[in-house]
This record gives structure tokens, sequence and C-alpha cells, in this order.
């Protein structure tokens, strides 16, 4: 695996996904949350000389965060739809 690679795999249907990580901050994020549910994440392998962390956690935990490209405008209301 190369220095930057992280690796998500799951099947359609299935319950749990497999990660792969070389990201120490993943890696982070991933222990806390097998402190937080330790019954629903699963670390298999943590990084060692190997360089590499493997676990597992359940699929509903996987979301994406793109960054808005935003016009000022848009920056705008919405800061002022939360006041």
């Amino acid at each position: 695996m190369g220095a930057s690679e992280n690796v998500i795999e799951f099947m359609k249907g299935e319950d749990t996904m497999c990660l792969t990580l070389s990201s120490d901050r993943h890696m982070t994020m991933i222990r806390k949350l097998a402190k937080k549910f330790p019954d629903q994440v699963r670390i298999d392998h943590d990084k060692d000389a190997s360089g590499y962390f493997l676990a597992h956690v359940p699929v509903s935990f996987l979301t994406f965060r793109g960054s808005l490209q935003l016009t000022e405008e848009q920056r705008a209301a919405k800061r002022e739809a939360l006041k």
C-alpha cells in the first residue's frame, strides 16, 4: 500500500465495510469510534512497522463531506439562515 492510500470496501447489501488506512487522521477517527461503539467497530490490525491499519465498521457510518463551492452571496445567505 502506498504512503497515502485509504481503501473502503463493502458489498451491496452488507452491513459492514472494511477500511484499510494509512492516514493518521482517519486512523484516529476510527480509534475514537471503536471506543465509543465497541460492539460495532472492530480494529483488526493497528498501524505498526507494516504501516497499515485495518478495521471493520458499519456501512451506516459512511458519510461523504464534499467541500461546497459557494459564491459569497450563497455564504452570506447560509450565515443569515443560521442566525
